[in-house]
C-alpha cells in the first residue's frame, strides 16, 4: 500500500515536473541559439552559482528540516499552535536571507574572482555585474523552498511543483523580445522578475490554505530547537554536497573560454532527467518515511526502502543507457542552431554521456538521503557529504589532466556511484543496528 502511494505521488509530481522541464528546455534552447558556448555564459554561469548554492543551503536545509517536524507536530499545520512556531521559523529564515544577500552584495568582487579564477578582466568585470543583479533571488528563492517544506509536509505538491515554471517561462518571452537589446543581461531580468511572481503565486496559495505563510517571530518553541538541532548538520552537509558543483565550475575556469558553459549546458541536460526522477522520487518519498519514522515502524521501513531502492535503481539504468548512447544526437537536436556549432555539439555529447553513468545512483542516493533525514541521521548524511567531496576534488584534479573537461563530468559519474554504495551501508546501520536507539525509531 505505502509502496503503490509512493509511486502514485511520485507519478503526479514527475507530470508536474515535466511541465516545468518543458518549458525550462525551451528557455536552454533559446539560450544557445543566442549565445552558445561563449564567455557570455561563462558569466551567467558563474554568478548564478551563490545565489542558487545560498537558496539550496540554507532553504533547502531548513525546508527538509521542518517536514519530519511538522509531520511530528501534535496539531495540524493549520493549528494557532503550529502557525506560531512555523511562524517563527519563517522570520529566522527570512532575516538570514537578507544578512546574506547584504552581504554577497558588498564582498561581490572578492566572491567572483574565487569562483572564477580563470576569467579575464572583462569576464570577471560582467561576471560581478550579473553577480550583484541576481542577489534578489536568494530571499525570493529561499522564502518560496521553505514554504515549499510546509506545503510538502501536508502533501500539498501541486502547485508548489509547478509554479517555477514562471522562471523559464519569462525568461524565454524575454530573449525572444528583447534578447537582441539586452544580451546576456536578460536572463538576470527573467529569473528575478519570475521568481517575484512566484513567491506571490505560492504565498497567497498557501494563505488560502490556511497554511503559515508570514515570518512573525514568537520565541523559541521547542519544535524550532528541533528543526535547528537538524538543519545545522543538514547545512554542512549541504555546504559538501553542493560544494562539488562549485568545484567543478571553478575547475573548468582554468580551461580557457568556453569551458563553464560547455559542462554547465551537459550538466543541464542531467540536471533535467534527474529533476522529472530523483527530485520527484525524493519528494513524495520525505512524508512517507517521516510517517514510517514516527510510529517507530523500522521493520516496515528497511522492507520499503529496499524495495524503493531496488525500483530505482532498475529503473536508472535504461534511462541512463539512452542517454548515453544518443548522447550526441541530443545535444545536436537540443542545442546545433544559431551560436551553437557542430565542434561545440561533439565537447558537449562528450560530458553528457559521460554525466549519464551517474543517473541509476543518483536515484538510490536521493531516497537514502532522504530516509536519513527524516531518521534525524544528520552524522550519517555528514560522512557521505564530506566523503563525496573530497573524491569528487580528487578526480577533478587527476581526471582532467587525462579527459580535459570530460574528466571533470567523470568524476561526478564515480563520486556518485561510490556515495550510493557507501550510503546504502550507513542507513542499513542507522536502521537495523542502531534502531532501538535512534531517537527516531525509539
Amino acid at each position: 500500500m505505502m509502496f503503490r502511494r509512493l509511486v502514485q505521488t511520485t507519478g503526479l509530481i514527475s507530470i508536474l515536473t515535466m511541465v516545468v522541464t518543458a518549458v525550462g528546455a525551451l528557455r536552454e534552447l533559446a539560450v544557445a541559439n543566442a549565445f552558445g558556448v561563449s564567455r557570455l555564459i561563462d558569466a551567467f554561469v558563474i554568478a548564478q552559482i551563490l545565489p542558487s548554492l545560498l537558496v539550496q543551503l540554507i532553504a533547502g536545509s531548513l525546508a527538509a528540516a521542518l517536514v519530519p517536524a511538522l509531520v511530528r507536530a501534535d496539531g495540524p499545520a493549520t493549528s494557532a499552535e503550529t502557525k506560531r512556531w512555523v511562524g517563527s521559523v519563517l522570520a529566522l529564515a527570512f532575516c538570514v536571507l537578507v544578512a546574506l544577500t547584504v552581504a554577497c552584495f558588498f564582498a561581490a568582487r572578492p566572491l567572483m574572482g574565487f569562483l572564477g579564477p580563470g576569467f579575464d578582466d572583462a569576464t570577471m568585470d560582467l561576471t560581478t555585474h550579473l553577480f550583484r543583479w541576481l542577489l534578489p533571488l536568494i530571499l525570493l528563492q529561499g522564502m518560496v523552498t521553505v514554504w515549499s517544506g510546509v506545503a510538502h509536509s501536508v502533501q500539498r505538491f501541486a502547485l508548489v511543483a509547478v509554479a517555477p515554471t514562471l522562471r523559464p517561462l519569462l525568461t524565454l518571452l524575454l530573449l525572444l523580445l528583447f534578447g537582441d537589446r539586452f544580451g546576456v543581461t536578460i536572463l538576470v531580468i527573467g529569473l528575478v522578475a519570475g521568481s517575484l511572481l512566484e513567491i506571490l503565486l505560492v504565498g497567497g496559495f498557501l494563505f488560502r490554505q490556511g497554511l503559515p505563510v508570514l515570518p512573525r517571530w514568537h520565541g523559541f518553541h521547542p519544535a524550532i530547537r528541533r528543526i535547528l538541532t537538524q538543519f545545522w548538520p543538514m547545512l554542512a552537509s549541504g555546504s559538501v554536497f553542493t560544494g562539488m558543483l562549485v568545484v567543478d565550475q571553478v575547475i573548468a575556469s582554468l580551461l580557457g573560454p568556453g569551458a563553464v558553459s560547455a559542462l554547465s549546458y551537459g550538466n543541464k541536460v542531467i540536471v533535467v532527467i534527474l529533476g522529472l526522477t530523483a527530485l520527484p522520487l525524493g519528494t513524495a518519498a520525505l512524508p512517507l518515511i517521516a510517517g514510517h519514522a514516527s510510529r517507530s515502524e523500522s521493520q516496515t521501513l528497511t522492507r520499503d526502502l529496499k524495495r524503493w531502492i531496488r525500483a530505482a535503481f532498475i529503473a536508472g539504468l535504461p534511462i541512463a543507457a539512452i542517454v548515453y548512447f544518443l548522447a550526441d544526437s541530443m545535444i545536436r537536436l537540443l542545442f546545433e542552431r544559431g551560436a551553437f556549432t557542430p565542434a561545440d555539439t561533439d565537447l558537449v555529447g562528450r560530458i553528457l554521456a559521460i554525466y549519464a553513468l551517474q543517473i541509476p545512483f543518483a536515484l538510490v542516493s536521493t531516497l537514502i538521503i532522504r530516509t536519513l533525514t527524516a531518521l534525524q541521521a544528520a552524522r550519517q548524511v555528514f560522512v557521505i557529504a564530506l566523503l563525496g567531496f573530497m573524491l569528487n576534488l580528487a578526480g577533478d584534479l587527476i581526471l582532467m589532466r587525462f579527459f580535459g573537461l570530460a574528466g571533470i563530468a567523470l568524476a561526478t559519474s564515480l563520486t556518485m556511484a561510490i556515495s550510493a554504495g557507501v550510503s546504502a551501508w550507513l542507513v542499513y546501520r542507522v536502521i537495523g543496528r542502531d534502531a532501538p536507539r535512534h531517537p527516531a525509531l525509539s
